[in-house]
């Protein structure tokens, strides 16, 4: 969905399949395809693998999280400035865990 709303605002035309072609061989719906088809045919991973993988996939949030955060480039007279100590604070505030 985010890659069609990216391609109506951007300033390039895309064709149609040029961008079925890119969704197809994104690497992370490749991943999830192939997790399907285990999932589908019942094939599992051996526990030491397993651990290896959770390790993995544990690192992938925080390092893109970080290689978006490196490539943001701020403006002195940026308008969107402003709303950047909002957005962080309210998104701080919601991350945060309930207590009951």
């Amino acid at each position: 969905m985010g890659i069609i709303v990216a391609t109506l605002y951007s300033r390039y035309a895309m064709d149609a399949a040029i961008m079925a072609r890119k969704f197809l061989f994104f690497p992370p719906f490749i991943g999830i395809r192939i997790a399907v088809a285990m999932n589908l045919l019942d094939l599992h991973f051996p526990d030491s693998v397993r651990g290896g993988l959770l390790r993995i996939g544990n690192s992938v949030t925080p390092v893109a999280l970080l290689a978006v955060g490196l490539q943001l480039r701020f403006e002195k007279r940026s308008k969107h400035l402003g709303s950047l100590p909002w957005g962080l604070a309210t998104s701080w505030c919601f991350s945060r865990p309930c207590s009951s």
